[in-house]
């Protein structure tokens, strides 16, 4: 009889208890860890708590629960979907090489998907942390109205409802990795924090924010919209919100009910699934009536958040740690296919919606006559890409590049195989390059190691875990400034997938300042 040998466990005391992981390999993993009590019943809309102490240990070798979000075969940028959704979401994994090593420098990856959707069990970490001898931890946050809808305007007596919730969801993760990570092995005094997209807002609101101070050591923003809504306009979004609970159609005039603690209550009380179609219907109402806005994000509250990330990073309010920023190509190539597929705009791409977000002006039409071809579909969406993440990401690289290290990469790389380079260097095409999925995926297929795409992948881990190591992401790529604003663009198709350039798209850029001067 012919037996399989298990995977070893092995169990790691917290602040909070004993949890179990599972040796497999070159990494040992804790999936599913609490880093928070719950936030459910009257803490559904409350910033994070901390969890209970136990005395027994916790199995944490399966995935927790995903944060409550509508369905998807795919998290942007992920890989997979998001499985079990559930508002007991708070939870981390962390993945370290095999054996006892200690004092290993830490990545904490902050997943993007709009503040809409998103899973820390998208995110494979184990490539990275056998390859650079890394802790890596990828943390669960509340996305929706759960997490980066402001719904303080309707607190009540009985009902409080807290702002910046899923943003505060990182801040409790951070702290728990720096009272923990050490008895994981890594290192609480090199903490890199990154992410992508929405994620990527979320490591430079973090930057701003007083609460999030000395949690992390070094940055590295991945395609950020540096995103800020002013707290005023999240409360018309809640009042809508509220009446589309509390019986109205959401349209304008109906009010639904015009009891405030009945809006509350319903806020608190009713299912979660009801809660989440009720946001859905109120992101689709607002779309079609503003198309290109997003309903969800951080909020310049004056408090959490005390000001807009850009005037944060005009004036120096930001944590002056070593960054690394960048964005792709073609980012809004994919938020274009997907406006001609479903017919709204996740973000202004379609040339109507951006001469309505840019106005009539002299200066507005400099930036359209930038993109040769606009109106066309793909010029118009080159621009919007740029309206959202590149030029905003140049605003802050040019200020932190005054009190800090800094330096600015553009991802151009365009894998042959379909399934990481179908849609070309858009927006989330370097998730799986910087998690060594696609040199892992093409060498488990039989892929050499002389692969153009396994080498480039590698290459790009390289400087990640170069950065995350010693604050500086390796030979070849220049710091940024505002003198010369050299971008390193990421190539496999360029010599050795580091080439360097001098304020590209100079163009583009003053057409963009001259705007928004």
């Amino acid at each position: 009889m012919s037996s399989t040998a298990q995977p070893e466990k092995l169990t790691v005391q917290t602040t909070e208890g004993p949890v179990t992981g599972v040796c497999q390999g070159a990494t040992t993993a804790w999936n599913g860890v609490p880093y928070a009590t719950p936030p459910v019943g009257e803490l559904r809309f409350r910033r994070p708590q901390p969890t209970a102490h136990r005395d027994e240990p916790l199995e944490t070798t399966t995935w927790g629960p995903s944060p409550m979000q509508p369905p998807a075969p795919e998290t942007m940028g992920g890989v997979g979907d998001h499985g079990v959704t559930d508002e007991d979401c708070l939870t981390l994994n962390i993945v370290r090489p095999a054996g006892d090593a200690t004092d290993l420098p830490v990545m904490v990856w902050i997943y993007g998907g709009a503040f809409t959707v998103g899973a820390s069990r998208n995110y494979d970490g184990r490539h990275l942390a056998a390859r650079g001898d890394v802790v890596v931890v990828t943390v669960n946050y509340r996305v929706g109205p759960w997490g980066f809808l402001d719904l303080s305007s309707l607190s009540t007596p009985e009902h409080t409802f807290e702002s910046n919730t899923g943003l505060h969801d990182q801040i409790a993760a951070l702290r728990w990795v720096r009272d923990n990570i050490s008895a994981f092995g890594g290192d609480p005094t090199n903490i890199t924090l990154f992410g992508e997209s929405a994620g990527g807002s979320s490591v430079l609101s973090l930057m701003c924010m007083p609460e999030a101070d000395g949690l992390f050591h070094r940055v590295i923003a991945q395609s950020p919209a540096v995103a800020g809504t002013p707290a005023s306009v999240h409360a018309k979004d809640a009042a809508h919100l509220a009446q589309i609970v509390t019986g109205g159609t959401g349209g304008t005039g109906d009010a639904g009910s015009s009891d405030p603690a009945a809006a509350a209550a319903a806020l608190h009380d009713m299912l979660a699934e009801v809660l989440l179609a009720a946001s859905l219907r109120s992101a689709a109402e607002t779309g079609a009536t503003d198309p290109g806005r997003l309903i969800y994000g951080p909020t310049v509250d004056g408090e959490s958040l005390p000001a807009a990330l850009l005037a944060a990073f005009a004036t120096g309010r930001q944590a002056q740690v070593p960054l690394v920023i960048g964005t792709n190509a073609s980012e809004g190539l994919s938020f274009l296919l997907s406006a001609q597929a479903t017919g709204s705009e996740i973000l202004p791409v379609l040339p109507d919606t951006m001469r309505a977000t840019l106005g009539e002006s002299a200066a507005a039409d400099a930036v359209f006559a930038a993109y040769p071809g606009f109106p066309e579909p793909e010029a118009s969406a080159q621009a919007g890409g740029d309206m959202v993440f590149w030029y905003p990401a140049t605003v802050v690289g040019d200020a932190h590049a005054t009190v800090a290290p800094t330096w600015f990469y553009r991802f151009d790389h365009v894998s042959p195989d379909p399934r990481f380079g179908a849609l070309g260097a858009s927006h989330g095409a370097e998730v799986p390059v910087v998690f060594g999925r696609m040199g892992a995926v093409l060498q488990s297929e039989g892929a050499s190691a002389d692969d153009p795409d396994v080498v480039f992948t590698g290459q790009v881990m390289d400087r990640w875990l170069a950065f995350a190591r010693t604050g500086e992401p390796g030979e070849g790529w220049p710091g940024y400034s505002t003198d010369l604003r050299r971008v390193l663009v990421l190539d496999g198709a360029a010599d050795g997938g580091c080439a360097v350039e001098a304020d590209p798209q100079a163009g583009r850029r003053e057409a963009w300042a001259a705007l928004y001067n």
